[in-house]
């Protein structure tokens, strides 16, 4: 029996297949191959490093997000830093953007949070806001 085209038998072709000498043209390597268990380990342990980076870089992140967007203040801080915004323009009312901008330069935070401090001084009573204008309370 014989092969597509060419002339060769079968029992050829078999023997061909499982001869010792395709075996061994491949270089010997000194080490032995892997078992199971030991790859499942080595996997294991690349990705318990990998989440542990991950998990550190999102605990930076986080707290560097609330460090940013977090302001502590005081009431008599606030009167304070009030005082001096009022005190360096020289006058008892002010336009809202420009006290805004004055309280920015004085608490050192952003438009966001000087707004924010704005509502809480109103609150408390220590400043007055008609309209577009900031003024201390009479």
């Amino acid at each position: 029996m014989y092969i597509c085209k060419v002339r060769v038998p079968v029992r050829e072709v078999a023997l061909r297949r499982k001869s010792p000498l395709r075996e061994s043209r491949r270089p010997p390597t000194g080490r032995q191959p892997a078992s199971a268990p030991d790859l499942i380990l080595s996997h294991m342990n690349t990705i318990l490093i990998a989440a542990g980076i991950i998990l550190v870089c999102m605990a930076i992140a986080y707290f560097a997000y609330r460090h940013r967007h977090y302001i502590q203040f005081s009431k008599e801080n606030l009167k304070a830093n009030i005082g001096k915004v009022f005190d360096e323009a020289g006058e008892k009312a002010m336009p809202r953007q420009d006290f805004l901008m004055k309280l920015k330069d004085v608490c050192g935070c952003t438009q966001k949070q000087a707004v924010m401090l704005l509502g809480e001084a109103r609150k408390a009573g220590l400043i007055a806001v008609e309209g577009k204008d900031v003024r201390l309370p009479e």
